[in-house]
């Protein structure tokens, strides 16, 4: 059938790049800066106190029974429900942070920290959208609050959005140009947004600050494949792993480099090695997997993209090439279900459409595979292959005037692919 073909390896599953500082990365009073006392019983002020210190201390046990008794003796203490906050999420008890923070919050709705310690919370507990919301009133409250840019920033490169991550890291550098973290990830924000030069620069001035930095190296490594420049990306990962040779992205990033020149098995060798020393990495999984397809070894590829399924079963496009191996290792079923899970995930994927198309055809499902195939070319009207195999479906169905009504259609969007169309139509056989 014409029109399968495994996808090449690189950019679709090129790692993103590692956040250099995350939020809240130790204790929750890293980050936090400790609001003056305000008025209420002169207990409850000694208690807000006495908890900030043991906070300080690391006492955190000790901290939340000091502010908690702060808000018993005066419950209307945004300053004591922040510090809750603080005490329990370096306590590990997250849920209960984020109440604490929320009744900080509520409590005195222009306090800029609880908004900052709400939103670093929310992060850390995965509910992306309501931390970005929590980080822009911080920001918004404090304009040059540089910690709320920040993690700011990190939020939205988690959300996806990396217009959003480049304004946020452009204003924290405007409060503070010698922050070369938040230097790094604007770099990596303008890489995701087609920024190229402008991510290179921001990486080399990340590099001048820091000439050993192997991240920054990498990110430079990471940006020339994203271009398009793999001998170029070559090198840089070379010069990463030149430093560290146990810096798994890089050595991903030096196989995918490799792999988008055609040097297929120095390809597999470094997949390979990344799995050797990270033999859950995904993206060393799924680029093998592409990797051993290109070189025809369908099984070998099957094995690798079944293992990388499995640890980003969110990822519609794994599951599309997953498909296309399982196809070509003739074990349709499985290919049938990886593509309908595909399209599960994302219904408006044609290409996944197109696939389990072909492999109901393989299947003997005529009826889905032309309803398949119908599907697409509502999308796509100009999908070729898609009308090909259309056309050859339905000769097969004894469809002549079907068939020649798909050829008619062919003949104005692949004049080459019409004439093999024509030569089947006239044979009339598929």
């Amino acid at each position: 059938m014409a029109g399968r073909a495994v996808e090449a390896p690189g950019l679709a599953v090129m790692p993103a790049l590692v956040l250099l500082c995350l939020a809240l990365s130790g204790p929750a009073t890293a980050h936090a800066q400790w609001p003056g006392l305000e008025g209420g019983p002169a207990r409850a002020e000694e208690a807000v106190q006495r908890g900030w210190m043991l906070a300080a201390e690391e006492r955190f046990r000790e901290a939340e029974r000091a502010f908690r008794s702060a808000l018993r003796d005066d419950p209307d203490s945004a300053s004591a429900a922040l510090g809750l906050g603080v005490a329990l999420e370096a306590l590990g008890r997250r849920a209960e942070a984020v109440a604490a923070f929320e009744q900080a919050v509520r409590l005195r709705p222009r306090f800029a920290e609880a908004h900052y310690n709400l939103g670093t919370a929310l992060e850390r507990a995965g509910r992306l959208e309501e931390a970005a919301a929590a980080l822009t009133r911080a920001a918004e409250l404090r304009p040059a609050y540089a910690l709320a840019h920040y993690n700011l920033g990190v939020v939205f490169s988690r959300l996806g959005r990396p217009e959003g991550a480049a304004r946020a890291f452009e204003r924290v550098l405007a409060i503070d140009p010698r922050d070369m973290n938040a230097q790094a990830n604007l770099a990596g924000a303008y890489a995701r947004r087609g920024r190229f030069d402008d991510a290179l620069a921001a990486y080399e001035r990340v590099l001048s600050a820091r000439p050993e930095s192997v991240e920054a190296l990498y990110g430079i490594a990471w940006t020339l494949a994203l271009a398009g420049r793999f001998e170029e990306a070559a090198g840089a990962s070379e010069r990463a792993l030149a430093l560290r040779p146990d810096h798994v992205p890089a050595r991903v990033t030096l196989a995918l480099a490799h792999a988008g020149v055609g040097r297929y098995r120095q390809a597999v060798a470094a997949f390979e090695e990344a799995l050797r020393r990270q033999p859950e990495n995904a993206d060393a999984l799924a680029g093998l997997g592409r990797t051993l397809a290109n070189l025809g070894r369908w099984k070998d590829a099957m094995e690798a993209l079944r293992k990388a399924s499995a640890l980003r079963p969110a990822d519609a496009g794994l599951l599309v090439t997953l498909g296309e191996a399982c196809a070509r290792a003739e074990r349709l079923d499985e290919a049938a279900d990886a593509l309908s899970r595909a399209l599960a995930l994302a219904p408006g994927n044609e290409e996944a459409r197109f696939q389990l198309a072909l492999v109901q055809i393989d299947r003997g499902r005529r009826d889905d595979a032309l309803a398949a195939l119908r599907a697409v070319l509502r999308a796509s009207p100009r999908h070729a292959a898609a009308r090909y195999n259309l056309g050859l479906t339905l000769l097969g169905a004894g469809d002549a005037a079907g068939a020649r009504g798909e050829l008619r259609a062919l003949e104005e969007i692949d004049p080459n692919l019409a004439e093999q169309l024509r030569l089947r139509v006239d044979a009339g056989r598929p």
